[in-house]
């Protein structure tokens, strides 16, 4: 607790307006009404999620083992990775 806490602590137990044991709620905690509402929305929410998931896993399972899910060439004409490092260290090496 810092020491301007402390302080207006101190102050506000003196004056009896708070006591020592005063925790702050509301905002930190739920109460039951809020907590019936959001735990089903919880593990909803959690349910679609894993729903969505699921299919797309299985809209995608085929394209694992067929030779047309993978990109296996680059298109003529396009740059790879490789031979962009190449091009880059001849380029590097030449004065």
């Amino acid at each position: 607790m810092r020491s301007y806490q402390r302080t207006r602590l101190y102050t506000r137990i003196a004056l009896g307006k708070a006591r020592a044991m005063d925790v702050v709620s509301g905002e930190s905690s739920g109460n039951f009404g809020q907590l019936v509402l959001l735990y089903p929305l919880l593990f909803w929410l959690q349910a679609l999620q894993a729903n969505i998931g699921v299919s797309i896993m299985l809209r995608g399972y085929g394209a694992l083992f067929s030779p047309e899910g993978w990109l296996v060439g680059s298109p003529p004409g396009s740059a790879s990775f490789r031979s962009l490092i190449l091009i880059l260290r001849e380029r590097r090496l030449s004065p």
